[in-house]
């Protein structure tokens, strides 16, 4: 989950810098470090960042954001290693039902 919180918060950054605020990425991991986790809670917050950002996104091209994009990549390849490894087959690579 930890994995997910980190991209979480980089997604709250993006949305920030892409607002022309400022962001602690440090000081918002070290705030978050303490909070209880659950799936629900994780992906939750996830959703709401990601909703966050769609309307900065669709309002105009943002060329920092290719730099987030490829970061989330390597993010993505571990959660997907992470999975393999375990022997669980990753959410993406599952049949549709």
């Amino acid at each position: 989950m930890e994995e997910l919180r980190h991209v979480t918060i980089g997604l709250e950054m993006t949305t920030a810098e892409a607002r022309g605020e400022k962001f602690d990425f440090e000081a918002r991991e070290k705030a978050d470090a303490g909070k209880p986790k659950t799936r629900a809670s994780v992906v939750a917050e996830m959703e709401a960042a990601i909703a966050a950002s769609y309307p900065l996104v669709k309002s105009k091209a943002r060329p920092q954001l290719l730099g987030w994009l490829e970061h989330q990549g390597e993010h993505y390849g571990k959660l997907v290693t992470a999975y393999r490894v375990n022997g669980v087959v990753p959410p993406v690579s599952r049949p549709k039902k």
